[in-house]
């Protein structure tokens, strides 16, 4: 089993990308893709799916994302696809969010997700996420209370800054730079 791949990213697409570690390139289905950029490093946590003798290799910024990919796809009417459109409408904590609080609005917003469908998975998941579950509540850092700040003033509304500032540090961990942030923010945008 793979467990993940670090290398430069040569080519995205929507759902897809190309990405190059040594001699070798592997195209790599991901609900990120359009997030990176060629010429970009990237570690992408992967999952290899065998199924119909179709081999697929599926990419995640975060071992969270690649989690609840996982669990998407255990449940009754959501295979890869639909567990692919899930994640790239939505960061694994607006997932996890929407679940724990039966917000059937906010998943009903995926395409092809109609309401029914956003009722079933959270039936399905509600209170089956502690593992991959992050205190969505907790306060967030100085610097992290900052770059949400900075983003504000650059015309986001607090709810899409709190986001943006929950991806980066999903992504990164820490913030090193609050410069560097709100560019790869802004960038991203």
């Amino acid at each position: 089993m793979i467990y993940s791949i670090e290398g430069r990213i040569v080519k995205t697409e929507s759902l897809r990308l190309v990405l190059k570690t040594g001699d070798i390139s592997y195209e790599i289905i991901s609900p990120q893709a359009l997030k990176l950029k060629p010429g970009d490093i990237a570690t992408l946590y992967t999952y290899l799916s065998l199924k119909n003798e179709q081999v697929t290799l599926y990419g995640f910024l975060s071992e969270r994302e690649r989690e609840l990919f996982i669990k998407l796809t255990k449940l009754q009417g959501v295979g890869e696809k639909m567990a692919l459109r899930i994640l790239a409408a939505l960061s694994p904590d607006e997932i996890i969010q929407a679940v724990e609080t039966e917000d059937i609005k906010t998943l009903s917003k995926i395409k092809g997700f109609g309401r029914k469908r956003a009722e079933r998975l959270i039936f399905e998941l509600k209170g089956r996420l502690p593992s991959i579950q992050t205190d969505t509540t907790k306060s967030i850092t100085l610097e992290g209370e900052i770059l949400k700040r900075a983003l504000i003033a650059l015309g986001l509304k607090e709810e899409e800054a709190n986001s943006s500032v929950r991806e980066y540090l999903s992504k990164h961990g820490k913030i090193e730079s609050v410069e560097e942030a709100i560019k790869e923010i802004v960038r991203e945008k």
